[in-house]
């Protein structure tokens, strides 16, 4: 079975929709750092290299806080080959 991987790379202050592309079981984040905000919740998020972003859904936001920032779409599957 053939796994699909991608990154998404954006610059400091610009935004990105994950819920616009295909979304994959988590986004990992491997250069910079990010904001996140999700439409509905009280909080905000700031996560930096190695971390997970939460799973995205509709009304979510990522901001780049840093000159780079270059997220992986991750399976979290065990299971997987």
């Amino acid at each position: 079975m053939a796994y699909m991987v991608y990154q998404i790379k954006i610059h400091k202050g610009e935004l990105w929709n994950p819920a616009r592309v295909l979304v994959p079981d988590a986004y990992k984040v491997l250069v910079g750092k990010a904001w996140v905000t999700m439409e509905g919740s009280l909080e905000d998020y700031i996560i930096g290299e190695g971390e997970l972003l939460p799973l995205p859904r509709a009304g979510t936001l990522i901001e780049a806080l840093t000159d780079e920032l270059i997220v992986e779409g991750v399976s979290l599957n065990k299971n997987s080959k």
